[in-house]
């Protein structure tokens, strides 16, 4: 194991980059699998037919049907397709094509940044020191961040926190 500072996460494919600055000054740059979803709320059908409908597009790479509230200090929970995709590229003309569907009455978390989703997803605090198995071929090098990365580009953060 070894210790760092979240800099950076950015996407490419299905892929989260995560860039690591390590004790001795040095960056690490990892990789973790990222699939982005969203919820979607069935009108006119239950969310069990909904998911039959979708199972089938070449973008979605799993669906499940869920509960969950449709808003935060609602007491209303909803019955959901939650939609998991193959890629970040895919992301955003996939959940227009579904909002878009006359059997959709809304669509949720369609609206957060990737960044910011992946952070809150593995309960991530920007800057935040973390705990990380160092690629073999990798260790704790020095490589230059990704074009366009700075600490002030995206909310940054890596792999597990630790305490």
């Amino acid at each position: 194991m070894a210790d760092g500072w979240l800099l950076d996460v950015a996407f490419t494919g299905d892929k989260a980059v995560l860039w690591i600055r390590t004790p001795d000054g040095g960056r690490v740059k990892l990789h973790d699998r990222y699939r982005p979803e969203f919820y979607a709320e069935p009108l006119g059908m239950d969310a069990a037919r909904l998911r039959d409908l979708l199972e089938e597009h070449d973008n979605v790479r799993g669906i499940t049907v869920e509960r969950r509230r449709a808003f935060i200090a609602g007491e209303t929970e909803l019955e959901v397709a939650r939609i998991l995709l193959d890629s970040v590229e895919n992301y955003r003309r996939v959940m227009k094509q579904v909002d878009a569907m006359p059997c959709v009455a809304e669509t949720y978390d369609a609206d957060l940044e990737h960044e910011l989703k992946y952070l809150c997803d593995r309960r991530l605090t920007p800057m935040g020191r973390v705990s990380f198995e160092p690629p073999p071929e990798v260790g704790s090098g020095s490589s230059p961040p990704p074009p366009g990365a700075s600490r002030s580009s995206r909310p940054p953060l890596p792999s597990s926190p630790s305490a």
